[in-house]
């Protein structure tokens, strides 16, 4: 079995592989771990270390956004958030219950 179909087979089942160091750990809901397939990963071991490394690596570069610097654009104004478009909005008297900042309470 081809190493790529053994991890997408495990997936399927529900095993969780992760490395911890030179060590291989698994998780797996009872019973999915045969003999067979417990054969197949060690058999496999420092290609599934390797390809979960590099998947660690490249997910977590992958899930930061890119950044493009725009220095002509730097003095332009920041799109409002939703809770301040929202603070913006309840300030303005067009509202019944507008008109009214926002107000804090504390307690010494």
């Amino acid at each position: 079995m081809r190493i790529k179909e053994l991890l997408n087979e495990l997936s399927e089942k529900g095993v969780k592989l992760w490395a911890d160091g030179e060590q291989l750990r698994i998780r797996a809901p009872k019973g999915v771990l045969t003999a067979e397939r417990k054969e197949a990963i060690a058999k496999h071991k420092p290609e599934i270390l390797w390809r979960l490394r590099q998947n660690n690596f490249d997910s977590s570069i992958a899930a930061l956004p890119v950044i493009v610097p725009e220095p002509d654009k730097r003095y332009e104004p920041f799109p409002l958030t939703d809770i301040q478009y929202a603070f913006w909005v309840g300030r303005m008297g067009v509202l019944e219950l507008g008109d009214v900042a926002n107000h804090g309470y504390y307690e010494i």
